[in-house]
């Protein structure tokens, strides 16, 4: 596997709007990486190092240097994603509409959310990260739609609650025009609601899992 290119996504477009979403989620859709993928990926990397970082500082364990190592992968790979998002979608704006934003947003959610039922662990921005990329290029409002994809892979555990972040939603909900139909409040309110309860519970099953670590 190589290492994540340092160049923005930049393929000329095909002015023909079905090709070009076909071509914007397929792209996306291979950057949502399962968490085995980023590990396989590190060791691969690792083969190039000329000199083994655990054993040039005796200080540091091999666990925090794996640690490290993905972290700071994960956080180019994130840069990565961000910088070829903003690109394209500036792309497509241009050439289309703003009004192809729903649309994208909804069909990125749909991806994501698929690929978390078919993989225990898988990275990709968060869903803050990539309303602001969309925002920044002229979207506004999450879908009915979308609302009921995320509260039903919240609700089925399909999705985390960090990923969704409730200090996010709950902002974005205060700021919810007057314009948008009670119904679509309420939908955003139940999975305002939900993130909070699931939240609630995630911290529950961690301190539970570190007071049985501490009685072993």
């Amino acid at each position: 596997m190589e290492e994540i290119p340092k160049k923005i996504f930049d393929e000329n477009l095909i002015l023909d709007f079905d090709i070009t979403i076909n071509n914007f989620i397929t792209f996306f859709s291979n950057l949502m990486e399962p968490e085995q993928n980023i590990y396989k990926q590190l060791k691969q990397l690792s083969n190039y190092k000329l000199v083994d970082i655990s054993e040039s500082d005796t200080n540091i364990s091999m666990e925090e240097t794996q640690f490290k190592d993905k972290s700071s992968y994960i956080h180019e790979m994130l840069h990565f994603i961000a910088n070829n998002l903003s690109e394209k979608l500036k792309i497509i704006v241009k050439n289309f509409s703003s009004t192809v934003l729903d649309e994208l947003f909804e069909m990125l959610i749909k991806i994501w959310i698929q690929k978390n039922r078919e993989k225990v662990r898988v990275y990709f921005l968060s869903l803050n990260q990539i309303y602001d990329v969309f925002y920044a290029n002229g979207f506004r409002i999450i879908s009915s739609n979308t609302i009921e994809e995320l509260t039903g892979a919240l609700q089925w555990d399909i999705i985390s609650p960090d990923w969704v972040n409730y200090n996010f939603l709950f902002d974005y909900y205060k700021k919810l025009s007057s314009m948008v139909t009670k119904d679509l409040k309420n939908k955003t309110w139940i999975l305002v609601e939900l993130t909070r309860i699931k939240k609630q519970e995630l911290a529950y099953k961690f301190s539970q899992q570190k007071n049985l670590t501490f009685i072993l």
